[in-house]
């Protein structure tokens, strides 16, 4: 006997929530997470040489390893990196300096993209970190340089700090997808929430049922 077990275990499972309510988790738990880490995107590159041609292939991906957007080239033969430099935060162009001085802040941070082309013209791009451009560059110039058959691949992220911040936000879809499993799995075993085995969720359902029996005239 389970002097714990007070409820009936087939009664009928309540929703979790409204419609409203679902959509709002899974914006904020799923949308939310995979959009920050596609504007700030892990961005996998890469090369692989065959019969004198140098192949690119570079993918963007949220979720770290989910690619979103691909980008591929052939025949590549030079890289280079391209900067823009930051703006002035709460700067009116259309106000003079004296003006602007109290909302001056400081520049926003420079972004970069490494940029593979060939002899055409044609080029594929990755954001990347300030913090990786130089071992990153002089690692596929060598692999240019090195007119041997092979492969090379790297990951890039487009942004240190929001690559790290991105870690603690993913873990909302876990969590998500986590909730949704237990709903699934009492949906199938029925309570409790969380079916430690299938024997203790069927030994609670024959215990129900004999209570429910006991309790007809």
């Amino acid at each position: 006997m389970m002097p714990w077990v007070s409820h009936e275990i087939d009664r009928p499972i309540r929703r979790s929530g409204s419609i409203s309510t679902q959509l709002m988790m899974f914006l904020i738990f799923v949308v939310f997470p995979a959009s920050w880490t596609a504007f700030a995107p892990v961005s996998r590159i890469h090369l692989e040489r065959s019969d004198q041609k140098i192949t690119v292939t570079v993918r963007r991906c949220f979720y770290f390893i989910l690619p979103y957007y691909t980008q591929q080239l052939t025949d590549v033969s030079a890289v280079r990196i391209e900067t823009y430099k930051g703006v002035k935060q709460g700067y009116n162009a259309h106000l003079s300096e004296d003006q602007n001085r109290p909302n001056r802040r400081e520049y926003s941070e420079d972004n970069s993209e490494l940029v593979l082309s060939n002899a055409k013209g044609d080029e594929v791009r990755a954001p990347i970190d300030s913090s990786s451009l130089e071992t990153t560059q002089s690692g596929i110039e060598a692999f240019i340089a090195r007119g041997e058959a092979g492969q090379f691949s790297v990951s890039v992220v487009a942004n240190r700090t929001l690559f790290l911040l991105s870690f603690p936000i993913t873990l909302l879809t876990a969590v998500y997808v986590l909730i949704q499993a237990l709903a699934v799995t009492r949906l199938l075993l029925g309570n409790p929430y969380w079916p430690f085995s299938v024997e203790l969720a069927n030994q609670m359902k024959e215990i129900a049922r004999a209570r429910r029996d006991r309790s007809r005239p």
